[in-house]
Order: structure tokens, then sequence, then C-alpha cells
């Protein structure tokens, strides 16, 4: 197994226990725990105590959960419109935390400084919703573009947030609840970016934590929002990767080391399913080749599929009345059989019978005559 490419930091800013199964916090370092790409270490910080962010080594990502002083929200402010990224769930209160880093100052009100807010308060929701529109061209979906990872039905959430209308400004919502309001919103701050996500990853919330796109999502967020992918890290037979620049040579999974011309950028001889290795300068990276998911697809088409590839198809109606005029044909052919047997079956059933008396009369003992008495 290969060293990981490269070292990240997470801050989580909240009040979560760590082995709290029902906190942000808990299923947060769970999702970076085995990354092949990186070490990612989650480090917890109160949100009651002051926030420090090192210049030097900047953290990748920062998460805020709850409510925070104004002087750790402008180092988190300053943080962003330096280039880094804000994660900010969304919680059912006046949040003046989201306000402030939504760039919101101080006013003074008749001599008295009032705090900006944000007024955020609990959705409506009915038994629960789904995700009905997302932006797959913006980097943090575009890992689910492609038609066999696109389907986010199955990720029921129970509760959300709703943010006033146009609170956060000239911002993009990425994804929408089926309803049509905001779950996931976008804001540029300077070089970095601010995200709200208006419902969490909780078990009260909804299914996202235990869902196959969290851990996805989560790295997205790391990769910042101008990151370039590095090449593809799984692919299909016969299909062609994109290889991470500076790629030297590919190790294929029957042991054979294609080497590449300086500059190629695609590789096309996935001609078999397993682990490709891409040699590249900060060390090999694997690449997982899979079977196309279509070969496993044992369910029948249904007819109007056929009939577009040209296949001639009996309708139904036509199969069953054909069917029954076999079934008919067949009737009719036992019954002309019987037919045939009848006549013999009675004669021999004559024979028999003429033969048994026969036998009767025949064997019957004729009557002894008494002989004349003698002399």
């Amino acid at each position: 197994m290969t060293a990981p490419d490269e070292t990240a930091t997470v801050l989580f800013v909240g009040a979560d226990a760590p082995d709290d199964p029902n906190g942000l916090l808990y299923y947060l370092v769970r999702a970076f725990e085995a990354s092949p790409r990186r070490t990612v270490k989650v480090e917890p910080r109160s949100p009651n105590d002051p926030l420090v962010i090192d210049a030097d080594r900047p953290a990748a990502l920062v998460v805020v959960s709850a409510e925070t002083s104004p002087a750790n929200a402008a180092v988190l402010s300053k943080f962003a419109n330096e280039g880094g990224t804000v994660l900010f769930v969304a919680a059912s209160r006046m949040s003046a935390t989201l306000a402030r880093l939504n760039g919101a100052q101080v006013r003074v009100i008749e001599g008295v400084a009032a705090s900006p807010v944000i007024d955020v308060q609990d959705a409506a929701v009915r038994g629960d919703v789904m995700l009905g529109e997302i932006a797959f061209d913006h980097p943090l979906f575009a890992p689910f573009a492609g038609p066999q990872f696109n389907d986010f039905t199955k990720i029921r959430f129970w509760k959300y947030r709703k943010l006033p209308l146009n609170a956060l400004g000239t911002a993009r919502v990425i994804a929408r609840f089926e309803n049509r309001d905001p779950a996931v919103i976008e804001k540029t701050l300077g070089k970095g970016r601010l995200i709200v996500l208006t419902s969490g990853w909780t078990p009260a919330d909804g299914q996202l934590a235990r869902s196959s796109k969290f851990v996805p999502l989560m790295s997205a967020l790391l990769d910042g929002s101008n990151a370039k992918p590095e090449g593809a890290t799984n692919g299909l037979v016969n299909e062609p990767l994109t290889l991470p620049e500076g790629a030297t040579a590919v190790h294929k999974p029957d042991g054979t080391v294609v080497k590449l011309a300086p500059g190629t950028t695609v590789f096309g001889e996935t001609d078999a399913p397993g682990i490709y290795t891409i040699d590249v300068k900060k060390g090999p990276r694997p690449v997982a080749v899979n079977l196309d998911p279509m070969e496993s697809k044992t369910a029948p088409l249904n007819v109007e599929t056929l009939e577009q590839f040209g296949c001639r198809l009996v309708r139904a109606s036509r199969a069953a009345a054909d069917r029954e005029a076999v079934r008919q044909m067949q009737n009719a052919e036992l019954e002309g059989r019987q037919k045939l047997w009848r006549p013999v079956i009675l004669l021999a059933m004559a024979v028999l019978t003429v033969e048994t008396w026969l036998a009767g009369w025949l064997g019957r003992s004729r009557p002894v005559q008494e002989g004349a008495p003698a002399s």
C-alpha cells in the first residue's frame, strides 16, 4: 500500500463530541479515515474558544456548526477571502455568525450597536424530502455527473432550514430540494467561498452521512472551488483513462508496464478489469477499472426498446390466439385418434365375448345314458 499523496487539515467549529453518533463531528471524522489520496486530520474547536488558523499551514476546510464569537467570525471571513472554504451547517436559530461571514457589518441604531443576524427557521416538512435539482457542472457535484452515480433519490431528509429570500445576496444555489427550497448554497468571498448546507448529515436531519455520496462530497469540499481532477479514480473496461499531469508509465493488472510519452493525457489500453497503477512524481496512483455494470444487468428489456433495435415481435393478443388455435388442433387430433380406436376396441370385446361363450358351451359335459338291465 502506497503512502497518501498529501496531508490536509479540517477544522470543526462546534460543540459536538467525537464519539456522539448523533452529532456532525462523529461522521465527519469517519469520512476521512481511509482516503487513498491524502491524510486528513480533523481538529475540533470549541465555538467559545479563540480560533486560530495557521497562516503557514492553513486548513483545507473549516466546518462551522454553531454560533461563535464576532472575533472568530472575523477570522473565518479572513480565511475565506484569502482562498479558503468555509462550510456552514445551518441550525434553526438567529445566526449572527452567518451574517458576519456574509459580510454584514455591525449597525449602530440610536447609539446602540446592533449585531447583524440572519433569521434561520425550521422548514415545515411532511414526512421527508429529497434533492430535486442538482448542478452537476459545479465542482462539488461533478464527481456524480455520470449516469451511474447521479441518482440522489435514495437520500431522504427529515429536517432542513430555510433562510430569508436573498439573505446571502448574489449567491448560487447549487442544489435544491424537490419543493425548490435551497439545499446547498455557495457564495464567493474574495478568493475563497462560503458554502451553506440547509440540512446537516446527522441522523436527525436525514440519510446523507450513511449514503455512498457523503465521502465523495466531503472530498470534493477539500479540493476547493477551482480544483482540477488529477486523473480518473475509477473507470470501465475498454474506456480511456484520464491521466494525471506528469504520468510516466502505467502498470496493468497482468504486470505489463506501458511507458508513456511526455505529455500523454489519456491511456486507452484498459482491456481487462483490475487495478491500474499510474506512475507520477508524487508516487504511484492506483485506478480501479471495472466491468461495465450493464453487463450484469439481467432484467428483461421492455417491448419498446426491443422494437427500437429492429426486433419483430408478436403482440400478446395474437400470440394468445395462436396458442389457443394450437390447443384446439391438438384436442381435435386427440379426439380423432380416439374415434379410430373405438371400433377396434368394440371388435375386440365382441371376439372375447364369442370366445367366452364358445368355451363355456363346448366345455359342458354330455349326460350319460343308463345301460339296459342284464338278462
